[in-house]
């Protein structure tokens, strides 16, 4: 995501970033019907479509996944939320 890419999401995990952030396109891992539908999908929308998915993804890394802001949640997790 942070390269900007537009992404294909075929992963059974839970918090799904791809979704949450609008960086691409998810479907159900292990279907390849799924994966291929993604695939053809992906490629019959614009490339400004497919830029602009690449650049919601790579913003929400930056303001998401940053070391400072995972340090800060790390220690507001740790430090403020404990008994």
């Amino acid at each position: 995501m942070l390269a900007g890419k537009p992404i294909i999401y075929a992963i059974e995990a839970p918090g799904n970033i791809v979704e949450e952030s609008g960086a691409g396109i998810s479907c159900p891992a292990e279907d390849p019907e799924a994966l291929s539908q993604a695939i053809l999908t992906m490629k019959n929308m614009s490339k400004d479509d497919r830029d602009a998915m690449g650049k919601r993804g790579r913003e929400w890394v930056i303001k998401n996944r940053d070391y400072k802001k995972l340090a800060a949640d790390f220690l507001e997790a740790v430090f403020y939320n404990s008994p």
